[in-house]
């Protein structure tokens, strides 16, 4: 679910600052920048990560500026009630020596690891933001082991798409490349613009409901409407790496897989089985994945998407989706159901004029919420609309539960057993018949050293209906 882009015209920095210390900010718990007017407040980022490729950084003071006046994120410590987190083997470390802190009394330093590491953390309330200000981040490269890249992720309204990076290019992500790596061996302050980054959005967000938002009335209505595809899993799928020919293909069509396992080939017994008309699909940590892997993951999971890369295969413009599953608990499990525009992805020009995914569910192991978002690609830029339901615990992993949305003309309503959670317009882009997809994957910027091996994924069926002509 995971579409690369480029986004031009940018208004990004990156100066070495020596070993001058500014002389304005804010304590390390954020607060709102001085001035700032309340039309001036965005969305609050509520996670954050200091992500590199390849050995090692430390990071300094970090916040964002606006007008000269710098509110201050990160310094000596994280801010207050964070849940700190990595992957790739990263952890958070604070050092006061090697190299002696750019400000304050300590920094954070990634561990010396190769590949693509990051440790994170995440806030129930956010850090503060206001429009049009610029984010900036003091790092020092370890001249030893130097990282190929270094990159600071944002995740505001539920979605990571707020990305800059240095150095080497990355085509896994959206992130926007500001330029060549600093200077190793001395600070530099990094800097990016919110409005580069798509972070100007207002909030979606809303105060946690007193009772799940699951637990209202089912007012789905299908009078009217006609079944149109089906997959009731009473056989292993029909499903090929690429295709042509075959339902389902084990890969998204752009050849876009995302996240902290590989989407593997299908082989016997892995990564898809049936039993009883139940499909399981399975993520299993396995040493021998790396060899088949460009970017050497351990872990292996499985996709299906109703569509191959020439866009052949099962679309639908409007109409109910749903999938019928049960989850995988745990931090770092990412399962999901979403749907995109069809066309042909081996044409460069195709879905320029409109294209759109719709996440019915995307689960991320928190007990008692799950996101819904619907992302507008092209034209560029980027931007999205998402939603957090909330639901009673273990509402996602103890039943099997019904993940619809009904996609009309002018509303796009998510469902959970037939209940309405969520609606937003929908988005004038939407112009074509919409690919199904289904998948678990791990990772999203959340940790998965704790995901237990192998972890499952079970689906009852996929099935899509349309009005009756």
């Amino acid at each position: 679910m995971r579409l690369l882009i480029l986004i031009s015209a940018l208004a990004l920095a990156c100066a070495s600052c020596g070993g001058d210390r500014p002389t304005t900010g804010s304590p390390v718990t954020p607060a709102a920048a001085p001035g700032a007017a309340a039309s001036d407040k965005v969305a609050p980022v509520w996670q954050l990560a200091f992500s590199l490729r390849d050995g090692r950084a430390t990071w300094g003071r970090t916040g964002a500026a606006k007008a000269g006046i710098e509110t201050v994120w990160i310094e000596d410590k994280l801010p207050t009630d964070a849940i700190p987190q990595g992957s790739g083997g990263d952890t958070w470390t604070w050092v006061t020596s090697d190299p002696a802190p750019f400000s304050g009394s300590a920094s954070h330093q990634s561990a010396i690891a190769q590949g693509p590491h990051e440790h994170l953390f995440t806030l129930d309330e956010g850090l503060p933001l206001t429009r049009a200000s610029t984010l900036f981040a003091y790092v020092y490269l370890d001249p030893v082991h130097p990282p190929t890249q270094v990159m600071l992720r944002c995740n505001q309204n539920g979605t990571w798409d707020h990305a800059a990076y240095w150095g080497d290019e990355n085509p896994d992500t959206h992130a926007v490349h500001v330029g060549p790596l600093p200077a190793t061996g001395t600070w530099v302050r990094l800097e990016v613009s919110s409005t580069a980054l798509n972070l100007d959005q207002s909030s979606n967000r809303k105060p946690r409901p007193a009772t799940p938002d699951t637990d209202g009335p089912k007012t789905l209505n299908l009078d009217g409407y006609e079944l149109t595809f089906a997959d009731e899993f009473d056989t292993v799928p029909d499903v090929s790496p690429w295709g042509p020919g075959t339902r389902w293909i084990a890969h998204t069509p752009w050849d876009g897989d995302f996240g902290d396992a590989a989407f593997m080939d299908p082989q016997p017994g892995f990564p898809f089985t049936v039993d009883n008309g139940i499909l399981r699909i399975e993520a299993r940590k396995d040493d021998a994945f790396i060899a088949t892997d460009r970017w050497k993951r351990f872990w292996g999971a499985g996709c299906l998407a109703s569509n191959d890369r020439k866009g052949n295969g099962f679309a639908q413009q409007y109409g109910y989706f749903v999938m019928r599953a049960k989850l995988p608990s745990g931090v770092g499990v990412w399962p999901a159901f979403w749907l995109a525009s069809s066309f042909d992805r081996t044409d460069a020009q195709a879905g320029k004029d409109g294209t759109i995914e719709i996440d019915v569910i995307e689960y991320y192991g928190r007990p008692e919420t799950y996101q819904s978002v619907v992302h507008v690609w092209e034209p560029a830029p980027h931007h999205a609309e998402g939603n957090t339901a909330y639901t009673s615990r273990g509402f996602c992993t103890d039943s099997f539960r019904d993940y619809g949305v009904m996609v009309e003309p002018d509303w796009i309503t998510m469902y959970a057993d037939g209940v309405a959670v969520w609606r937003t317009k929908t988005p004038p882009e939407h112009k074509r018949p919409l690919m199904l997809l289904l998948n678990l994957a791990l990772g999203s910027g959340w940790p998965i050293d704790q995901v237990k091996n192998p972890t499952y994924m079970y689906v009852d069926y996929v099935r899509v209906y349309a009005k009756k002509k």
